[in-house]
């Protein structure tokens, strides 16, 4: 009886052993899967900073374009309305405004 009663306990302490070695590898690989979470998620933290920042210069952008158009449609018509000629203010005179430069923004 005190025999079956220690290989019962030998048994238990393998049992014990292989438990631990189990549940050191599964912690060990969730301690890596949160790792490469927090890294995924840092680098959408870097994404969206980059994001607002490309919209809080958007106003700025827009209102340069807007600004750069007005002057080329105000220049076209007073080009026109120094050579009499009105109808020479065409789709293509007006279509070719330059492009705004970007500016880089430091946010």
């Amino acid at each position: 009886m005190e025999q079956r009663k220690l290989t019962d306990q030998a048994n238990t302490l393998v049992d014990l052993s292989k438990m631990q070695s189990v549940m050191y590898d599964l912690i060990s690989e969730l301690h890596e899967r949160s790792e490469d979470l927090e890294k995924q998620l840092e680098g959408l933290e870097h994404k969206l900073e980059q994001l607002g920042c490309g919209f809080s210069s958007l106003p700025g952008l827009l209102s340069e374009s807007m600004r750069l158009q007005q002057a080329e449609i105000l220049r076209a018509i007073a080009e026109s309305r120094a050579t009499g000629a009105l109808s020479s203010l065409s789709d293509s005179t007006l279509a070719s405004n330059p492009t705004p430069r970007t500016t880089s923004s430091s946010c």
